[in-house]
This record gives structure tokens, C-alpha cells and sequence, in this order.
């Protein structure tokens, strides 16, 4: 008897706790330094009513806020992306996946860091991965539409006779 090792998709439930894991890791290390210059420029915002609030936007100080708002904005997304491109295509895992034993493989020969950054560019805002994983729930092994796209897959593997 002699055993092998065969790739399944990986199962749903592992998928959302290694994305759960994964946010808990970014917030750690790429949001929270930014959570002071955050505050700072969030003064004044707090136990506003919404017309206050938006009188508040338009105030000249808060129009001096918006490019650096843009900016930890362009910033924390890029690393965010960059923190799943990298780590998949070095390892075939983010810190989520290696905890919950799924790995990430290409459809094709070998996984590329495109390919890796492709898969993840949704990741950087609350719409664009909802749009991409509502298309898992109408494809087979629970594949996001960036994932067909960049022709990877979340799979975890399997020790078959």
C-alpha cells in the first residue's frame, strides 16, 4: 500500500477563518500604525449628528485631511494586497491559510507573484470582495471570480491509498 497526496478544494469554512486570521494579521501589523495620525485627524467627528457630520466635510480643514486620508488609504490597501501576493507566492500561504492547512496552487505549471497578486487585488475593499466571492456560491470548489481570473485555487491536501 503506498499513500499519496491529492489536492481538494478547500472546504469553505477553513477559507473564511484563514481571511478572518489573515485581517486580524494585517490590522496588526499594516493598520494599527496608522491609528494615531487616524484619531487625530478624526477629532471632532465623534457623537455628531449626520448634518453636522457633513457640515464638518465641508470645512477648508477637513478638504486639507482628504489627501492624506487618500493616502493611508493607497497605503494600508497596497500592503494589504502585497502581505497575501507575497506571502502565496513565496510559500503558497498567508499566515490564515497555514493555520487552517490550505495552500494556494495555479491551475498552470508554477504559481507566479502575478498571479498571486491578481487573486488578491480584491482584498484591498469591503465591495469588490463581496462582488468576487458572491461568484463562489455558483462555482464548483468554492473559487472567487479573481481566483478563476488569475487561474489559482485554495486547496487543501488530502493523503489517499
Amino acid at each position: 500500500m503506498k499513500l499519496r497526496v491529492a489536492f481538494f478544494p478547500a472546504s469553505l469554512w477553513k477559507r473564511v477563518f484563514a481571511y478572518i486570521i489573515d485581517v486580524f494579521v494585517i490590522n496588526l501589523i499594516i493598520v494599527m500604525p496608522f491609528q494615531k495620525p487616524l484619531e487625530k485627524m478624526s477629532e471632532g467627528f465623534s457623537n455628531k449628528g449626520f448634518l453636522e457630520t457633513y457640515q464638518l466635510f465641508l470645512r477648508p480643514e477637513f478638504q486639507s485631511l482628504v489627501p492624506k486620508l487618500l493616502s493611508i488609504f493607497l497605503v494600508t490597501s497596497l500592503l494589504s494586497a502585497l502581505y497575501w501576493a507575497i506571502l502565496e507566492y513565496k510559500i503558497s500561504q498567508s499566515v490564515g491559510k497555514i493555520l487552517m492547512g490550505i495552500y494556494v496552487k495555479s491551475q498552470g505549471d508554477k504559481l507566479t507573484f502575478w498571479q498571486c497578486f491578481l487573486r488578491n487585488v480584491t482584498k484591498v475593499s469591503t465591495l469588490p470582495l463581496v462582488l468576487d466571492s458572491a461568484y463562489m456560491v455558483l462555482s464548483k470548489g468554492y473559487q472567487r471570480y479573481f481566483e478563476k481570473i488569475s487561474r489559482t485555487a485554495v486547496v487543501e491536501q488530502r493523503y489517499e491509498i
